[in-house]
């Protein structure tokens, strides 16, 4: 029988290095955090130098987090091997890439609208047009259901998961397949 899944259980990743990445706020600083209740040693990687910092700090410093500076917008291949050698000479741990995907879909619907009109107001329209059409109707998405469905990815109860993305989205993927432009 596997263990079960919970705050109380503080070790899920007891041994673990994380890459965070946009790990200094939003949804990112919830699973660095959940992460390091875990215990797991946590790189951040975010453009974000403060707030990365701030984290880092409140987490313990270098012996636990370190922070990275790090546009992953750019070149993601040159900024994962600059985290891998940065990372590897500040946590010194081995790297087992498992690599499964959570995908938050309300974020990622914006990114369709061209820069200047990615507004406060615009983003909130598409997270009540989400809501009236997903599947679990009135279901609010807190960050830290998202950190949560993250730290179960990475633990060794998914061990044997990878390659998948989940979509942490109350349905909206599933129930709207006409919408060619949200389709994964």
């Amino acid at each position: 029988m596997t263990q079960s899944h919970s705050q109380d259980n503080r070790d899920w990743l007891l041994g673990k290095v994380a890459l965070v990445t946009g790990g200094a706020s939003g949804i990112g600083e919830s699973i660095t955090r959940l992460f390091h209740i875990h215990g797991a040693k946590i790189c951040i990687a975010d453009l974000q130098d403060d707030l990365g910092n701030k984290v880092s700090e409140s987490l313990g410093g270098e012996e636990n987090v370190c922070f990275f500076h790090c546009d992953v917008t750019r070149s993601v291949k040159t900024c994962g091997f600059g985290l891998h050698k940065e990372c590897r000479g500040r946590i010194r741990e081995a790297w087992n890439k498992r690599e499964p995907c959570v995908t938050v879909f309300r974020a990622r619907l914006a990114a369709h609208l061209p820069e200047d009109e990615r507004t406060d107001d615009a983003k909130a329209g598409f997270v009540a047009f989400m809501a009236r059409n997903a599947n679990l109707q009135g279901v609010e998405l807190p960050r830290e259901d998202v950190a949560n469905a993250v730290l179960f990815l990475a633990s060794d109860e998914a061990k044997y998961i990878s390659g998948v993305n989940l979509m942490v989205d109350g349905g909206f993927t599933s129930v709207n397949h006409s919408l060619k432009v949200v389709r994964i």
